[in-house]
């Protein structure tokens, strides 16, 4: 990788991660894009809602609203709760998830 390369990526990585007003929030954060990238999934930065510190919304579609992140870093998919993002079933858990809800993304791979 030249360092054209690794500065985009590092650009990229912090779309999401930018928005977290919390250090759980910014974690969470991070292994969704990881586990985004794993599944081929896009993420889109969405907004936040609430008093601070906020709950981060992305989008996985236009104005889905898929992922909540709460600034304890809790992560809801649609209908899954994810507790603790370090478990090893939880990118199996978030791919299961959005799926579900969109199988043509599980072809797509």
């Amino acid at each position: 990788m030249n360092t054209k390369q690794i500065l985009r990526k590092l650009l990229e990585e912090s779309k999401i991660t930018r928005v977290a007003d919390t250090d759980k929030q910014e974690e969470a954060l991070s292994k969704i894009e990881e586990w985004a990238e794993k599944y081929n999934i896009p993420i889109r930065v969405g907004t936040k809602i609430g008093r601070y510190p906020q709950t981060v919304i992305l989008d996985i579609k236009y104005q889905d609203n898929a992922i909540y992140v709460g600034a304890d870093g809790t992560i809801e998919i649609f209908d899954t709760e994810i507790e603790d993002y370090d478990d090893y079933e939880a990118p199996e858990l978030f791919r299961d998830a959005v799926y579900k809800r969109y199988p043509h993304l599980a072809e797509q791979k």
